[in-house]
Protein backbone atom coordinates (compact mmCIF):
# COMPACT_ATOMS: atom_id res chain seq x y z
CA UNK A 1 0.00 0.00 0.00
CA UNK A 2 1.54 3.32 -1.03
CA UNK A 3 1.14 6.64 0.80
CA UNK A 4 -1.76 7.93 -1.30
CA UNK A 5 -3.74 4.72 -0.75
CA UNK A 6 -3.04 4.91 2.98
CA UNK A 7 -4.15 8.57 3.13
CA UNK A 8 -7.35 7.71 1.23
CA UNK A 9 -8.00 4.82 3.61
CA UNK A 10 -7.44 7.11 6.63
CA UNK A 11 -9.79 9.75 5.19
CA UNK A 12 -12.56 7.23 4.71
CA UNK A 13 -12.11 6.04 8.29
CA UNK A 14 -12.16 9.61 9.63
CA UNK A 15 -15.17 10.44 7.48
CA UNK A 16 -17.08 7.45 8.83
CA UNK A 17 -16.16 8.42 12.38
CA UNK A 18 -17.37 11.99 11.83
CA UNK A 19 -20.66 10.71 10.36
CA UNK A 20 -21.18 8.46 13.36
CA UNK A 21 -20.48 11.30 15.79
CA UNK A 22 -23.03 13.54 14.06
CA UNK A 23 -25.60 10.72 14.01
CA UNK A 24 -25.04 10.09 17.71
CA UNK A 25 -25.34 13.79 18.57
CA UNK A 26 -28.40 14.20 16.37
CA UNK A 27 -30.15 11.25 17.99
CA UNK A 28 -29.34 12.64 21.43
CA UNK A 29 -30.72 16.06 20.55
CA UNK A 30 -33.83 14.51 19.06
CA UNK A 31 -34.46 12.64 22.29
CA UNK A 32 -33.78 15.74 24.33
CA UNK A 33 -36.26 17.93 22.47
CA UNK A 34 -38.98 15.37 21.73
CA UNK A 35 -42.23 15.83 23.63
CA UNK A 36 -42.41 13.86 26.86
CA UNK A 37 -45.35 11.60 27.55
CA UNK A 38 -47.36 13.22 30.32
CA UNK A 39 -49.71 11.41 32.65
CA UNK A 40 -53.31 11.79 31.63
CA UNK A 41 -56.67 10.66 32.95
CA UNK A 42 -57.59 7.07 32.19
CA UNK A 43 -54.04 5.83 32.28
CA UNK A 44 -52.49 3.93 35.16
CA UNK A 45 -53.50 3.23 38.72
CA UNK A 46 -56.37 4.81 40.62
CA UNK A 47 -55.40 7.99 42.44
CA UNK A 48 -58.18 7.82 45.04
CA UNK A 49 -56.89 7.26 48.57
CA UNK A 50 -56.72 3.60 49.57
CA UNK A 51 -57.79 2.19 46.20
CA UNK A 52 -55.57 -0.77 45.19
CA UNK A 53 -56.62 -0.65 41.51
CA UNK A 54 -53.49 -1.19 39.36
CA UNK A 55 -54.89 0.36 36.20
CA UNK A 56 -57.97 1.62 34.45
CA UNK A 57 -59.98 -0.95 32.54
CA UNK A 58 -62.71 0.50 30.36
CA UNK A 59 -66.27 -0.64 30.90
CA UNK A 60 -68.26 -0.53 27.67
CA UNK A 61 -70.59 2.46 27.61
CA UNK A 62 -69.37 3.90 30.91
CA UNK A 63 -66.51 6.02 32.22
CA UNK A 64 -66.19 3.84 35.33
CA UNK A 65 -63.25 1.48 35.79
CA UNK A 66 -64.10 -2.20 35.48
CA UNK A 67 -61.50 -2.98 38.20
CA UNK A 68 -62.59 -0.62 40.98
CA UNK A 69 -65.69 1.26 39.82
CA UNK A 70 -64.06 4.68 40.14
CA UNK A 71 -64.33 7.21 37.30
CA UNK A 72 -61.96 7.49 34.37
CA UNK A 73 -60.66 10.83 35.68
CA UNK A 74 -59.43 9.21 38.93
CA UNK A 75 -56.86 7.07 37.10
CA UNK A 76 -53.44 8.60 36.34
Amino acid sequence: MNNSEKETSDLITRGDAIKRIFLFLGAGLLGLFSPKKKAHAGYGRCSLSGCPCPGYVQTYGSDLCNNCGHPYSAHW
